[in-house]
């Protein structure tokens, strides 16, 4: 009827996701009701959707900026490497530095 396995079912016992009635030591029982209410839809009423705030215009200010920002980024992307290191990079760096000792 819920269409999982029994192992599903018990965990959502404990969980109280589940509601059941200890009827002797291995037994249980688990109301219509309850069961019912498990399978309802997900979603019980359409959700409407968020209207999307419309787009505003870039200014020449907002662009200037970017730019500038894009500039400095791919400046210090000239200082500096990026790429991260394989093991053979600090083992090659240790080994010249060996050499020139």
């Amino acid at each position: 009827m819920l269409r999982v396995s029994p192992a599903t079912v018990w965990r959502w016992i404990p969980a109280g996701k589940l509601p059941a009635h200890r009827v002797g030591p291995r037994s249980i029982r688990i109301e219509k009701d309850d069961i019912e209410a498990m399978i309802r839809p997900a979603r019980a009423k359409e959700v409407p959707m968020k209207e999307k705030e419309p787009l505003q215009a870039v200014t020449q200010e907002e662009i200037a900026r970017r730019e500038t920002l894009v500039a400095r980024i791919l400046s210090k992307r000239k200082e500096r490497v990026i790429a991260p290191l394989t093991t053979a990079d600090p083992v090659r760096r240790v080994r010249e530095e060996r050499a020139r000792s």
